[in-house]
């Protein structure tokens, strides 16, 4: 019993292998969910890498084609609890500013996850990929919202 707690601590410790287990955490931060919440699902913070997170609050004014721009304090603030929470930038290959990913479904993890589980009809019901908690059938918005993402 003892080895296998161990085990299954260090596979949750695994920064790649804690992900596969779709379950990202919940957004406790009542001005985070609040004012990411207001326009779209307020995504969980290691759904992407910390440089990501940069970018994404660097260019709020041009929020992919939206205005989303927030008072300078409350930008700050968000940007520093992306920042703590995310997952740490990678260090393994090269990415500069201009290649930081920050659409979250173009991730390769993501396109792997969802190949061939994801229909026409469910991404039209939907509107988006990014709106995982629609009622598409992919995933509860209950779920989504405590940060699991299971089938």
């Amino acid at each position: 019993m003892k080895k296998i707690l161990i085990i299954a601590t260090l596979i949750a410790l695994q920064p790649g292998l804690a992900l596969a287990g779709k379950n990202y955490g919940r957004i406790n931060d009542e001005v985070v969910r609040n004012e990411c919440g207001a326009c779209h699902l307020a995504f969980q913070p290691r759904l992407l890498r910390s440089n990501s997170w940069e970018k994404i609050m660097a260019g709020l004014d041009d929020h992919f084609g939206e205005d989303a721009s927030l008072d300078p304090e409350v930008t700050s603030y968000i940007a520093d609890y992306f920042a703590k929470k995310s997952r740490k930038s990678s260090s393994r290959r090269r990415v500069t500013w201009e290649n930081v990913p920050i659409r979250i479904t173009k991730l390769r993890w993501f396109l792997k996850e969802h190949r061939g589980e994801v229909s026409r009809a469910a991404i039209k019901k939907a509107g988006t990929m990014a709106n995982c908690g629609a009622g598409s059938g992919c995933h509860s918005a209950k779920d989504v919202a405590r940060g699991y993402y299971d089938d």
